[in-house]
């Protein structure tokens, strides 16, 4: 779009409920897609009693909400011999949701039943773990893909386990990759549910993956997007599923920054103003007085509309019930300053293009080993070279196989993402590694962005 190239958006959505498909419209259509799915249906029926009759939903304020994020503290691990990561924790919740979900049935006899559930996981070894406990837990589902394979299906509940490979909040592998998440949000019809980790995820996570790379600001902003709505609910073993009444010193698990500020606003006692001891401020006699008011009683101390309870925290005391925080405006994405190698204009039209940034001295990731694309590092063929007739060059030409080289070195470090191999040592990337391969790829992206927009003032 941003390039003004030909393409075709929908309008008219038919498949998911407009909560799921709410986040997805801004994000990625910019809230151009009518919803014309009528809501009332079995599934959403069923889910509707589901939640209103277990306590760690409706006390939640989670009743029949129609996208939910299940936090559970685990984490991803790499399996023997694979470069692919599963989180046992995330699998192990899935299938207590289902099997919960398979043995409820709502007042007038509806149930959910195996072949509504759909699971998708955006690595390998997550989905092939998922289909051995599945079959240990004698449990059965529409279908279990990958994110790829997902591309086109649909169920109406939907199950996405958010694998976060290591504990680096800054490594959200290609969980975040904006067209993958796009295709996994937009599969359910009536329920979607992601089940991922807040602890790690937290705040200040997601001021990192902002920060660090505008290729993931798409999941930046789906977890600050389902914390300020409070549609997270922080597990808390299978209870969470099967108990119905709420104990009476029940308190609720929370991984959630901003619905623990909201509990902390709503559970701090205000204490009631001290009476004034100022002899001046005692009424006369003959003030008029309610019944059982005395008549020297002083009267209230006007609240200054704060308190300060220790550790620097300061809690509203006005008479006014507290308000909800205002949501958080995404700013919009900048584009990197820095700008591709382009020779003076003074050069010949001839001269080499170098594009890319420079090659560092030392470096853990030789992108010259790289077995898709061409090199990071290697300088672009010679515009003469690629004419054949240095003459008929033009700064167009110049742009277009500029736009055509930063493309083809874009695809390269996207695929080392994708699969998470080390080029350089054969072997898993690391943390380290990856930092640097995603930092490259948005500084390209961004030149990219740049270029193009030139290219279509020509």
């Amino acid at each position: 779009m941003k390039a003004k190239y030909p393409f075709t958006v929908l309008e008219s959505h038919y498949r998911c409920h407009p909560e799921i498909v709410e986040f997805p419209n801004s994000e990625v259509y910019n809230n151009r897609l009518v919803n014309k799915l009528d809501p009332r249906t079995t599934v959403g029926y069923v889910w509707h009693e589901f939640t209103r009759r277990h306590h760690y939903f409706h006390g939640n304020g989670l009743e029949n909400l129609r996208r939910l994020f299940v936090s559970v503290d685990s984490y991803a691990v790499q399996p023997l011999n694979s470069s692919s990561w599963q989180n046992v924790g995330q699998v192990n919740v899935l299938c207590d949701f289902l099997r919960a979900l398979y043995n409820f049935r709502a007042p007038n006899g509806m149930m959910i039943n195996n072949s509504d559930a759909m699971v998708i996981s955006p690595y390998r070894e997550e989905r092939f773990l998922v289909e051995k406990k599945l079959k240990e837990g004698g449990l059965r589902v529409r279908a279990n893909l990958t994110v790829d394979g997902a591309q086109g299906q649909e169920a109406p509940i939907v199950f996405f386990l958010m694998v976060k490979p290591s504990e680096n909040p800054r490594n959200v592998g290609f969980v975040g990759v904006k067209s993958r998440l796009n295709v996994a949000l937009t599969r359910p019809k009536d329920l979607l549910v992601i089940i991922g980790n807040l602890h790690i995820w937290d705040e200040t996570a997601t001021k990192k993956i902002k920060a660090n790379n505008h290729r993931n600001l798409m999941l930046s902003n789906l977890l600050v997007d389902v914390s300020e709505k409070g549609h997270t609910l922080t597990w808390d073993g299978s209870k969470t599923l099967t108990e119905t009444q709420a104990p009476a010193d029940v308190q609720y698990p929370c991984h959630d920054p901003h619905r623990k500020k909201r509990v902390y606003e709503s559970q701090t006692p205000v204490p009631p103003a001290r009476p004034s001891t100022n002899p001046a401020a005692t009424p006369k006699p003959d003030t008029p007085r309610g019944l059982g008011q005395s008549m020297h009683a002083a009267p209230e101390k006007k609240s200054s509309g704060a308190l300060k309870l220790g550790w620097n925290k300061t809690v509203s005391t006005s008479a006014k019930p507290p308000q909800e925080p205002a949501p958080k405006i995404t700013p919009a994405v900048p584009v990197p300053k820095q700008e591709a190698h382009l020779p003076p204009t003074s050069q010949k039209p001839q001269d080499t293009l170098a594009v890319g940034p420079k090659k560092p001295e030392s470096s853990p990731v030789d992108l010259k080993k790289a077995p898709l694309g061409s090199s990071m590092h290697e300088e672009a063929p010679s515009m003469a070279a690629t004419t054949g007739n240095s003459s008929e060059v033009t700064p167009r030409v110049h742009k277009q196989r500029l736009v055509e080289v930063l493309r083809d070195q874009i695809r390269v470090l996207e695929k080392q993402l994708d699969y998470g191999i080390d080029v350089s040592k054969a072997g898993p990337m690391t943390d380290e590694a990856r930092d640097k391969v995603e930092d490259m790829l948005a500084d390209l992206m961004g030149k990219l962005t740049k270029a193009s927009l030139q290219l279509n003032r020509m």
